[in-house]
């Protein structure tokens, strides 16, 4: 039950102001805080707190906000709603997993490209090694600009030596500039600088991220825990301006 009491003026430096009365709420339910063995703070209707077993400030605060988190939308859901929002976050997710995968795929390509390039056999001989070189270094030349030591028409060479038609030669080298675009993107994020991506942030809780104390406690705001690497939201990129 709700009790308002009509607020009344009152004059203060000959000036008239409203009085602001308290709102007098009754709730017949309390509060709890639930923790591993027990509620760790009940509030009572009457204001009254009782602290449960294994009370503990900090963990009790941590559950209440993760609490609050949990109920009230995120600023991201407030901006685009709950299903794009989802979507988002999934797309991010999925985002940084490719580019977890590229790296590791630029790794390989690198050993396996070492391996052809200091090996001492003849890749242009049999079929199967030409199709590898390939795909892997190319029988095009790469350079651009070309002198005498370049090699010309090697990639037409291999195609008369093995049969290969037309759209087997076109098909090599698509899947090579597959592979020169792994390795491009290797080069302009080195795996020495991690990509990360705040899980509060992927799930549109800005604020946490940003936060000093963490689940597990004091941690660096928009950080990686195991590096320096910044978080790679937007929400960091006034933060990031000024350091």
């Amino acid at each position: 039950m709700i009790q308002q009491p009509e607020s009344s003026p009152f004059v203060l430096d000959n000036t008239k102001l409203m009085q602001i009365t308290a709102v007098d709420v009754r709730s017949t339910a309390s509060i709890s805080i639930p923790g591993a063995n027990g509620p760790l703070v009940t509030i009572h209707p009457d204001g009254r707190l009782e602290y449960g077993p294994g009370y503990e400030p900090d963990e009790a605060a941590r559950l209440f906000w993760d609490a609050m988190r949990r109920w009230a939308p995120s600023p991201m859901e407030k901006q685009f709603g709950r299903p794009l929002t989802e979507r988002i976050n999934a797309n991010l997710a999925r985002g940084q997993k490719a580019e977890e995968t590229l790296r590791t795929l630029a790794l390989m390509f690198e050993g396996l490209q070492r391996l052809l390039a200091t090996s001492s056999r003849d890749w242009g001989e049999y079929r199967v090694d030409a199709w590898l070189w390939a795909v892997l270094l190319g029988w095009d030349c790469k350079e651009d600009v070309h002198d005498e030591t370049c090699v010309h028409g090697a990639m037409e060479e291999m195609q008369q030596r093995h049969g290969w038609d037309d759209a087997a030669v076109a098909k090599a080298r698509r899947y090579r500039a597959a592979v020169r675009a792994v390795e491009a993107f290797a080069e302009e994020h080195p795996a020495a600088g991690h990509v990360y991506l705040s899980t509060g942030c992927l799930h549109g809780e800005h604020a946490y991220c940003q936060s000093m104390t963490g689940q597990q406690g004091e941690k660096r705001p928009g950080r990686c825990k195991f590096c320096d690497a910044r978080c790679t939201c937007s929400c960091h990129g006034e933060a990031e301006g000024a350091a």
